[in-house]
């Protein structure tokens, strides 16, 4: 049976009426491209391998076997002994370690949640790419078809001289003004597919990309505290409070460190016959090799917490712009839909145009007017949902992983 997932979530999205999508429909579509992505699977790969490497650096030293032979002169005979000997630093150092590693392996855990969540942001927004410039096309491409359809009608009157040839032309011209918008809304959703293909490891991906028709639903935005509060939940914060946490466990295991380090073995000598057995114990004082390491180790900490108090005011600084540019932006939006939402304002222009309440020109000064228009609200949602990915990437929905398992399907 060969387990496919990406057909699922299509068949399950595209199931959906379009006016009930929410915004989660994104964090799901992005969830999934973000978890087969090779650059993310590469991080948990370097990460695995470095918290595997962090078990080694808390082994004990080899043991040494160490044999010697001496020749003795004249009527003295010869001599030879072996010694078996095994060296380790003072007992708290190893349990000062382990609590280094785990919060090392910590610190690392959120920073691939760092990489992650970049990722399904950047994710998020080549989408609202695609769905923008998706929109705009079909505005354009809607205006063109009204334009195509009265143009027979522009042509009679010219013919007929009801309208003159330089008012014909203007009409043809605003055709063209328009076919060039068109196109390029064309080139910027083709880019934003192919940014698509490359979160998705440059793998065609038509399903996913069918999905995105419209932009989700606007949701009221919750009092700027709630959003302040999900941003605890940032994992550059998370990580460098790992990273102060692993630094209090290193000054322990640096100051254990600079206790004595012990060597014992065993010993056997034979010398002319004689066999000698013993042991033997060895000290080691670490005055020289910790000389400083201290003082480092605080100077980096002081750092790592300046930094981390940085990184909250900054989360929080970009919580603070990003919900006032959006409280603006919804605004904006329902002042807008209350005037497109309620009425096809091209249509009603068309229908004046055909019953010759308005000539020519002052079509093709509407048509200009309330296409512009049209597509400043579509610019309006885009940016609103631009925002909103941004006030809300620290959310729990957000930072969830997708299940796959609950995504999967069976072929044959």
């Amino acid at each position: 049976m060969k387990k496919t997932i990406f057909p699922a979530i299509v068949l399950f999205l595209t199931a959906m009426p379009i006016e009930a999508q929410s915004v989660s429909y994104l964090d799901n579509l992005a969830g999934t491209l973000a978890a087969s992505n090779n650059s993310y699977k590469a991080s948990l790969a370097r990460n695995a391998v470095e918290i595997a490497g962090m078990g080694l650096e808390n082994n004990l030293a080899d043991p040494e076997i160490e044999f010697g032979h001496v020749w003795g002169q004249g009527h003295a005979g010869n001599k030879y002994d072996i010694q078996i000997s095994q060296s380790f630093d003072w007992p708290g150092v190893y349990s000062a370690r382990n609590k280094v590693s785990r919060a090392r392996k910590a610190a690392l855990d959120c920073q691939t949640e760092v990489m992650r969540n970049e990722l399904l942001l950047n994710i998020k927004l080549a989408m609202l790419d695609v769905i923008n410039n998706r929109k705009q096309m079909e505005l354009y491409e809607s205006i063109i078809g009204s334009i195509d359809s009265l143009s027979a009608i522009v042509a009679k009157d010219v013919a007929n001289k009801d309208v003159s040839i330089l008012d014909g032309n203007k009409l043809k011209i605003e055709r063209i003004g328009i076919m060039s918008k068109y196109r390029s809304a064309f080139a910027s959703y083709e880019e934003a597919c192919a940014k698509i293909r490359e979160y998705n490891n440059g793998e065609p991906c038509p399903g996913i990309i069918e999905a995105l028709t419209d932009f989700p639903m606007i949701e009221k935005l919750k009092p700027m505290e709630y959003y302040l509060e999900e941003a605890g939940n940032n994992p550059q914060i998370l990580y460098r409070s790992a990273m102060e946490e692993m630094y209090r466990y290193s000054s322990s295991a640096i100051k254990k460190s600079s206790l004595p380090g012990f060597s014992v073995g065993l010993r056997h000598e034979n010398e002319e016959g004689e066999k000698f057995n013993g042991f033997s114990v060895a000290m080691t004082l670490p005055f020289f090799s910790q000389r400083g390491k201290r003082k480092v180790h605080e100077l980096e900490n002081k750092a790592m917490v300046q930094e981390s108090e940085l990184a909250v005011l900054q989360s929080n600084s970009e919580i603070s712009t990003s919900y006032m540019k959006a409280t603006n932006l919804y605004t904006e939006i329902d002042e807008y839909g209350k005037i497109f939402n309620t009425s096809d304002n091209i249509r009603l222009l068309n229908k004046a145009f055909e019953a010759r309440h308005i000539n020519v020109l002052d079509y093709i000064s509407e048509l200009i007017y309330f296409t512009d228009a049209m597509s400043d609200f579509l610019n309006l949602q885009y940016q609103y949902h631009r925002t909103h990915s941004v006030l809300t990437r620290y959310s729990s929905t957000a930072l969830r992983p997708v299940s796959e398992k609950s995504l999967e399907i069976s072929e044959p």
